[in-house]
């Protein structure tokens, strides 16, 4: 969901952060300043009202080699060894998907005269919707190597890479 763009409320903005609309907020209030995105989270100068007007809920986070935007949802893209750090969950908006992608193992080959060498095997892939996260949480990222392709002598391939992206 998206507060509106136009006049909003408090009892709006209660329910885009996932509180009963009758909540006692102010515009101090950490997750109305996360809501209202940089430079006002997680502390910073006043948020006015009009600050608050068409944003939507999300997790903050950080890690990754690149992190992409698109539409309301960030996905961050692990191609080294890292970790996920969730700096901010909504009780609205506390899971993530994930999608995990292996490499395919490096190809055989072999000597002359055939040189009939084969491709190597294709990569794997793992995804879940719903996967919860909490505020301060980190969530290690392992990333494997790729697959060497095989020498004349061993005439086998070699194993695979993973790459791991995290979707808020």
């Amino acid at each position: 969901m998206t507060t509106p763009s136009g006049t909003i409320s408090l009892s709006q903005v209660n329910t885009e952060i996932g509180n009963p609309t009758t909540t006692n907020i102010t515009l101090n209030n950490t997750a109305v300043r996360y809501l209202a995105g940089p430079p006002f989270a997680p502390s910073g100068s006043a948020i006015s009202m009009n600050d608050l007007r068409g944003r939507t809920a999300q997790i903050q986070a950080t890690g990754g080699n690149d992190v992409i935007t698109t539409g309301t949802h960030k996905i961050h893209v692990f191609t080294s060894p890292g970790t996920l750090t969730v700096n901010f969950v909504y009780p609205s908006a506390n899971t993530v998907e994930y999608l995990v992608v292996a490499g395919g193992g490096g190809g055989g080959t072999s000597t002359s005269p055939n040189f009939n060498g084969a491709g190597g095997g294709g990569g794997g892939f793992r995804t879940a919707t719903g996967f919860p996260v909490s505020t301060g949480g980190s969530y290690p990222v392992t990333v494997g190597g790729g697959g060497p392709g095989g020498t004349p002598t061993t005439r086998s391939g070699g194993q695979k890479e993973q790459i791991r992206y995290f979707q808020q």
